[in-house]
């Protein structure tokens, strides 16, 4: 797809969509100090050897994610599905942190975290999208979809910028249409063929696609968007995977210290709204690109 730019206007009602969902007491009570920051930039990019990308900017958080679909076999417990790959690599020239050893850690910790995150059914759905979608020929074919998340920088929490891009890059994968050719012989398998005219490409169905929302603990506060200096103060995050409708898919907690069930509660609410007006906004600029792709 073309390139996609948020403009100010988008942005400015974004803003005020996220600033509304300031609506937990202890949010409010350190508002000045743990402020929800907007979301800056998505784009959509166009990536040689990609077939879907997109950059997004968090606050000082910057992802790149792109799609590359590859055809394949299927796995013999979901014959009738294609699967999709995650991999994760903190870029090098961002921090000598990222570099050697500590990147390496780094990209196996965010591609646990994404994975548990978005598949569930010990690995054979992947929330949100139809793995169905992906099968060509049952048991023989399918395509299977390769998510690469290159974090160019850090400064704040790097799964809910990777989230977002995720989104948005299977918002932009287009795949060529396949056309099944029957064999004259009945007792000869059917072949398939693809066809590279983007004009009867297909594109994914990602609109329950969830987004990763993380609430930290901060003293008696609650804070969303934390910057590294706030991190550092906070005795405990979780980070929580919400779909567009505000159901909560899963949870995983972050940092050293302990989370009563209330506290953990009030992070579910908190990250629930949160979630979804992230999500209506996400999927307004998703449309804004259709629509362009297609003028």
């Amino acid at each position: 797809m073309e390139h996609l730019t948020l403009y100010s206007e988008s942005l400015d009602e974004l803003q005020d969509a996220i600033n509304a969902a300031l609506v937990s007491q202890k949010l409010l009570e350190e508002s000045s100090r743990h402020t929800l920051k907007k979301l800056e930039n998505v784009e959509s990019l166009a990536i040689s050897q990609a077939t879907g990308s997109a950059r997004v900017r968090l606050g000082s958080t910057e992802v790149l994610v792109g799609v590359k679909a590859e055809v394949g076999t299927p796995t013999q417990e979901a014959p009738n599905q294609g699967w999709i790959v995650f991999g994760a690599e903190f870029s090098p020239v961002a921090s000598p942190a990222f570099r050697g050893r500590g990147g390496n850690e780094l990209s196996g910790e965010l591609t646990a975290v994404l994975e548990r995150a978005f598949f569930t059914g010990h690995g054979t759905s992947f929330a949100g999208l139809d793995l169905g979608a992906l099968c060509i020929l049952p048991g023989k074919s399918c395509w299977i979809l390769y998510v690469d998340v290159l974090v160019l920088s850090v400064g704040g929490w790097v799964e809910d910028a990777a989230s977002i891009a995720i989104k948005a890059a299977l918002a932009s994968t287009l795949l060529p249409r396949v056309e099944i050719i029957a064999s004259e012989d009945p007792d000869d398998e059917p072949d398939y063929a693809l066809d590279d005219d983007a004009a009867v490409s297909v594109s994914l169905d990602v609109a329950k696609i969830p987004l990763t929302v993380t609430v930290a603990q901060v003293g008696a506060a609650l804070g969303l968007d934390l910057d590294e200096t706030e991190k550092a103060c906070a005795s405990a995050a979780a980070a929580i995977s919400v779909d567009p409708d505000g159901q909560i898919l899963g949870v995983t907690k972050k940092g050293d210290g302990g989370l009563t069930p209330d506290v953990l509660l009030n992070m579910i609410d908190v990250a629930a709204q949160r979630g979804k007006l992230l999500h209506n906004a996400l999927e307004k600029f998703i449309q804004l690109e259709k629509a362009a792709a297609m003028a």
